[in-house]
This record gives C-alpha cells, sequence and structure tokens, in this order.
C-alpha cells in the first residue's frame, strides 16, 4: 500500500489512475484494497489509495462485483 501511495501522489491529480475513467491500474488496486479490508488493515496511513477505491466502489460495476457483496458472503461470513 506504500508503493501504491508514492505512485498516486506523483500523478496528475485525476478521480482514477490514469485519468477520468477507471482502467486495470484501478482494478488491481481496488482489488488489493479488497483484501486489505479483509484482514481488516488500518487503511489511515493510505488515504490516496483509500479515496482511490472508494471512487472506484462508487462504480456500479466495482460495487457489484465486490467480494463482500456476493451471494453467500453474509451467510457464510456471519456478517
Amino acid at each position: 500500500m506504500a508503493t501504491y501511495e508514492r505512485l498516486l501522489a506523483r500523478r496528475s491529480p485525476a478521480p482514477f489512475v490514469l485519468g477520468a475513467t477507471p482502467g486495470i491500474a484501478d482494478i488491481c488496486i481496488a482489488g488489493q484494497v479488497v483484501g486489505a479490508h479483509f484482514l481488516k488493515w488500518d487503511m489511515a496511513p493510505y488515504p490516496t489509495v483509500a479515496r482511490l477505491a472508494d471512487r472506484c466502489f462508487a462504480q456500479p460495476a466495482f460495487a457489484t462485483s465486490h467480494p463482500f457483496e456476493q451471494p453467500g458472503y453474509k451467510a457464510e461470513s456471519g456478517r
């Protein structure tokens, strides 16, 4: 996450990694953030990464594909 945070700080301001629309880099980072959430990892030291993931998961395609939103997740995990 620290590497993502450093690299994102170097880029031109944009809603997503490479511009106005999400791409493969956003998908990859969002996947890493899902893993961090699953492990209950504190994302406070990585605010840029966390904001990027929030923007991604605000998109319908990301939101509906989030592992925590899949059928059976809540029933299996007891959440």
